[in-house]
């Protein structure tokens, strides 16, 4: 976008001064862009700009052409001809087309005669008619036409052409943009400058952004550069200033872009008058207050603006890319020559002899900022460094003009006198349009591409994006895994709510077909290739799943494929078929080619492992062998001193498989030799080897090793050092066996894992890791079974005594000042079994970024490594009793779908005590349903009804009742994974007092209100209003008082309105829930069994689902979900004591309710 300001339209401060008065607080985008539509300026957005299109579109398509003439076209001299016609081609659309457009110099465009040139006809403004197109743009259309002649792959070749049309259009948008930079550039005298302006954000590269301190923040720090162009009289070149600004603040927005450029002004000795200023079209510059604030600068700093060009590519964006590249490899340079990046000044020293470019740290003062703008900036801005050099460059001469059409008319009218009567050719500058070709207004548009939208409908993007995360969704938890039908119920339920175009939607019949393939390729090919249990590999008649075909040993015709494997082939051509995107497709299957690949080759690998194991006896011993390099856990590596060397330290391990007589199982131990000496090679694998024989009391008589290929092994020193075994060790080496995957490698993979599980867990339960002996401790207890220090069984690597030693010893260290709490933590700590049931007391001066949870906040906690938490605070439960209790109880549920709880801290300014929990990302389960419930289609919902449930299901389990069941004690860790929190009230089914009741009373049972019973059926009705919430987005009752009036209504049988249609199925759940009688209420149990109909494998009922679902989105169409504001003033949804039950007025209401009912009965 650009506009004019000044003189020339008439636009003077004064109107800007008016704008303040009529909009103090400024104006939203859409206002903003709606306002200036209609005054004199101009945005033009639909441009587009500069990207990547270059190397796709620009480049390897003609490599592409190139491929396919000597692929297709066997005669020579036809191939050259072609091949001399690409490469003019190249040359025209990447050069020649450019310097042909015609642009004037202050970068307006004209009418072209040629419908190819003619940017106005291009961007849909031309006016007038065309019926011709010059030589050059016409030999594009006609190299197609006879390439497509003599290859016959029209739809290929229909492809390749439309690409570089589409590059033709990036062509001219970006030469109309680099135009109107060089016009405002040509605008300059000695008065002006023009600004060119852009954000870098992560402008340290990889090398140096390793050695960064605090300095840098936790989103590392913001770059802003203004390169400003000047010019002296009757000079034609241009002098250039970068001004890079630095900051730890990384908040760009419109009062950082201000000050930035406010430090320039007031830096420089010589200001300009006027500046014109160029940058993207982001919202750090594009926004109104960005504009009132340049209403005062010629108040401020006498300077004038003339106008700001708001362009997403162009030469400005490359100027300035080009200075941001040359920060990153000055940055570069300096610390790979040995500086280091701990501070400012080192950023500085590493810049500042740039060429023409100036650095300092800048601040912005945001703490009184008044958005009406009444002042200046005044950022703080370290001392700026000085230019080393000059930096000045030539004024672009950019005139592009038509003057192409009469040189070329002269050339012909020359040529054709030339050859009059001598020969048959006619000699012609323009060409009449093909009308298949004919291109229409406005093609050079971005709304107007053609490419990848010819030939059918193509599968959107965000249609595949959603298909990837179905597909994915089973990776970590099985049950989370789509069907084919799960996919197409999602997609139908998003299309309902108008999230997708219902055209959109893949036919169900490919989606069975995508699992189908899936399942085949990943489990039932591999059950059904042919190979013995002696590892050996025969024919098969089908071509696919015959092994000696796959690795080229086959001598035998194949002419047939089985069903499944033809399945694969046919699925492809259909949907070739359907969406006409032949290149994706190829890609795609290719892919899953090059995976079925691996699936044949692994499953053989695997099996000449299992092979050599069944060839063991007595005497025999397989090895597997295989070094790990990184086996220390992160943790434990920031904890290493010295001992560990400067490329850490090496670990060989040996998996020895032996078998007793007559046994069916196989004999297992690991010999882990860990080295200071980091060189790999057949000396270290020799002398792992020898440790291993010499060691042993009764050696193998023969062994088979098996392992990678890697120079360690396969090498002739090592083949050398095993002849001699027999001669040392009396050991007979049958065969050593090279694999670079198969089952020798995962299962030596698995043992190197659970090592660098065993060290992590050896520091997170408060060991150190110094000296070798730490490392050993660390292994050897979680294999042995006993405590390295006591000798006493144990499991895992946790000694129950000499834990409760070590802590006890710790307990005078620490102290949370209340003695109540600190017995807490020490009972915990003593009767811990494992680290995950520790908790600790926590100084809040371990906690970083302490923010409130209801603002959606988390805290960071220095523990093994950073990690966020939250804190729940004393005060938000009713005392230190059920504080107290509430960790007791979390503490039961761990891993139960009850959110981890780490420790106990105090917050010294508040004084009062808070539970350290794990973060929840989503916050709770109402903050979700406020923010996200756009995003949660039926499925998503299900799910998270179905995570609660089986949480309250383990509450219950235990003979326990929550007591204080509602969405603001539910948290989500993911989208739909939700967990239970807030046990400070919950107890055993046996504790009732009825003589204080807390909670939330919309959530709250009838006979909770009534009789003061809480049982787990109250949890139960808890959870239908729970319900209601995620099905629908209102919170119960969420537009009246929370008073005694609803609580008598609640005793009288009244339900909240359901806002939306929800599937029947579920309706009825949640009814029940709702019930009056506690005795009518499904249990926990009951209610996992019921919602899991909503996945059930009965087609019948997936039917019956599936049509109620349908119902329920048609009519939901128009459904407008809850918002806050709407919330009663008096509506409250935080648990609170409810002295009013208590009452004479409502226990006689009730007593009156309760003589009615039994009345009615």
């Amino acid at each position: 976008m650009c506009w004019e300001l000044g003189r020339n339209q008439g636009v003077g401060v004064e109107k800007w001064i008016g704008f303040i008065g009529n909009y103090p607080n400024g104006m939203k985008r859409t206002t903003f862009m709606a306002r200036i539509e209609d005054g004199p300026y101009r945005y033009r957005e639909d441009l587009g700009g500069l990207c990547s299109i270059c190397a796709e579109y620009g480049y390897e398509i003609f490599d592409d052409l190139i491929k396919i003439i000597k692929l297709h076209i066997e005669n020579n001299l036809v191939q050259n001809k072609l091949l001399q016609d690409v490469e003019q081609i190249r040359r025209h659309i990447k050069k020649e087309y450019v310097r042909e457009l015609s642009i004037k110099n202050n970068g307006q465009i004209e009418h072209d005669e040629c419908i190819d040139h003619c940017l106005l006809f291009a961007f849909g403004e031309c006016i007038k008619t065309h019926t011709i197109r010059c030589n050059r743009c016409s030999k594009f259309y006609l190299f197609f036409d006879e390439l497509e002649s003599i290859i016959k792959e029209k739809q290929l070749l229909e492809n390749k052409k439309e690409k570089l049309l589409h590059y033709l259009a990036h062509q001219a948008r970006k030469t109309y943009l680099n135009a109107q930079v060089q016009a405002n550039l040509l605008k300059l005298d000695k008065d002006g400058a023009i600004l060119i302006v852009d954000y870098k954000m992560r402008i340290l590269p990889k090398s140096a952004r390793e050695t960064k301190s605090k300095f840098f923040g936790k989103k590392g720090w913001t770059l802003h550069s203004i390169l400003m162009y000047t010019k002296q009289e009757n000079d034609e070149k241009l002098n250039i200033v970068a001004f890079d600004h630095w900051s730890t603040n990384t908040k760009q927005d419109a009062w950082f872009t201000a000050s930035s450029l406010h430090a320039v002004f007031e830096t420089m000795s010589n200001k300009p008058k006027w500046v014109i200023l160029i940058s993207d079209n982001g919202p750090h510059y594009h926004n109104s207050e960005m504009m009132i604030i340049m209403a005062h600068w010629k108040e401020w700093y006498d300077v004038e603006v003339r106008g700001w060009i708001f362009l997403e590519a162009g030469e400005a964006k490359t100027a300035i890319d080009s200075h941001h590249a040359q920060i990153a490899h000055a940055i570069k340079r300096y610390v790979r020559i040995g500086f280091e990046i701990k501070e400012g000044n080192d950023i500085e020293n590493a810049i500042k002899d740039l060429c023409g470019t100036s650095i300092g740290e800048l601040n912005p003062y945001r703490e009184k900022l008044d958005k009406k703008i009444k002042s200046l900036p005044n950022p703080t801005l370290s001392t700026p460094t000085n230019p080393q050099s000059t930096w000045i460059v030539p004024i672009s001469n950019f005139n592009i003009t038509s003057k192409r059409a009469k040189i070329d008319t002269l050339s012909n009218k020359i040529l054709k006198e030339s050859y009059e009567g001598n020969m048959n050719w006619e000699f012609t500058l323009y060409h009449s349009i093909n009308i298949e070709f004919q291109l229409i207004s406005g093609w050079a548009l971005k709304a107007n591409q053609k490419f990848g939208k010819r030939g059918g409908a193509k599968m959107s993007k965000k249609i595949i994006t959603l298909l990837q995360g179905f597909f994915h969704a089973g990776n970590a938890n099985k049950s989370d895994r789509y069907t084919a039908q799960d996919m197409l119920s999602e997609l139908v339920d998003m299309a309902a709510s108008e999230e997708l175009d219902p055209e959109t939607i893949p036919k169900n019949k490919l989606l069975q077909d995508v699992e189908q393939i899936r399942r085949h390729i990943k489990k039932e090919y591999v059950r059904e290739l042919s190979i013995k249990n002696n590892g050996q590999i025969e024919h098969d008649e089908c071509i696919d799943h015959c092994l000696l075909f796959a690795f080229g040993e086959c001598i035998k015709t194949h002419t047939i494929r089985c069903n499944r494997c033809s399945k694969f082939y046919l699925f492809f051509d259909e949907l070739e078929s359907i969406i006409k995107e032949k290149q994706l497709l190829e890609n795609k299957k290719e892919k899953l080619l090059h995976y079925l690949a691996h699936q044949a080759r692994k499953t053989y690998l695997n099996a000449q492992v299992q092979a050599n194991l069944l060839k063991l006896d007595k005497d025999g011993a397989i090895l597997i062998v295989d070094y790990k390099m990184r086996i220390l856990p992160k943790s434990a590596r920031e904890t290493k001193s010295k001992f560990f060397g400067k490329k850490g330290w090496t670990l060989h391990s040996i998996l020895m498989y032996t078998k007793q007589e007559n046994d069916e199982k196989l004999n297992i131990v690991a010999f882990d030799h860990w080295s200071t000496n980091t060189k790999q090679d057949a000396w270290f694998t020799a002398s792992s080897l020898h440790a291993v024989f010499e060691t042993m009391s009764n050696k193998p008589k023969w062994v088979i090793l098996i392992s990678d290929n890697g120079p360690h092994y396969h090498n002739s020193e090592m083949m050398i050092i095993m002849a001699h075994w027999k001669e040392w060790y009396d050991v007979e080496v049958r065969g050593w066996i090279f694999l670079e995957a198969g089952e020798a490698k995962t299962a030596i993979d698995s043992h190197h894992a659970q090592i660098a599980h065993a060290i992590k867990r050896y520091v997170r339960i408060g060991f150190e890791i110094k000296e070798g002996n730490d490392i050993e401790n660390a292994i050897k207890d979680f294999y042995s079974g006993k405590c390295s220090k006591c000798q006493n069984n144990i499991e895992g690597s946790w000694c129950h005594p000499c834990n409760a030693k070590r802590f006890q010893n710790e307990f005078g260290k620490w102290t949370s000042e209340d003695r109540e709490i600190d017995e807490l933590i020490q009972q915990i700590q003593l009767n811990a079994n494992k680290y995950q049931e520790i908790i600790e007391w926590i100084p809040f001066g371990r906690l970083e970024n302490v923010t409130y949870l209801a603002k959606g906040g988390f805290v960071v906690w220095n523990r093994y490594g950073k990690q966020n938490v939250c804190l729940k605070s004393l005060s938000n439960l009713t005392n230190k009793i059920d504080f107290l209790q509430g960790i007791k109880n979390q503490l039961k549920f761990r891993g139960k779908k009850a959110i981890s709880i780490y420790g106990i801290t105090k917050d010294p300014t508040k004084n009062e005590y808070m539970i350290v929990m794990d973060y929840a990302v989503y916050g709770s389960l109402r903050n979700l349903l406020n923010t996200k419930f756009e995003n949660l289609t039926w499925r998503k919902k299900y799910n998270i009804l179905s995570n609660i449930v089986i949480g309250l299901t383990n509450i219950h389990e235990m003979g326990l009742m929550h007591k204080d069941f509602h969405s603001g004690n539910i948290v989500n860790q993911t989208l739909t994974l939700s967990y239970i929190t807030d046990f400070g009230l919950c107890k055993p089914v046996t504790e009732n007092n009825s003589e204080n009741i807390y909670g939330v009373i919309p959530y709250m049972a009838p006979e909770t209100l009534s009789r003061g019973e809480y049982t787990q059926a109250s949890d139960i009705y808890s959870f239908g209003m729970i319900m209601l919430e995620v099905l629908t987005s209102y919170p119960p009752y969420y537009n009246i008082p929370h008073n005694e009036n609803l609580a008598m209504g609640i005793c009288e049988e009244f339900k909240p309105e359901i806002k939306c249609e929800i599937p029947q199925f579920l309706k009825e759940i949640m009814e029940k829930c709702w019930n009056f009688e506690p005795l009518n209420r499904p249990t926990a149990e009951e209610l996992k069994s019921q919602l899991e109909k909503y996945i059930s494998d009965d087609n019948e009922i997936r039917k019956q689902v599936n049509k109620q679902i349908n119902v329920a989105n048609k009519s939901n169409k128009n459904f407008i979900q809850y918002d806050p504001n709407e919330m009663h003033p008096e509506a409250i949804y935080t648990s609170r004591h409810l002295p009013f039950v208590k009452s004479k007025k409502f226990e006689t209401h009730i007593e009156e309710v309760e003589e009615n009912q039994i009345q009615e009965n």
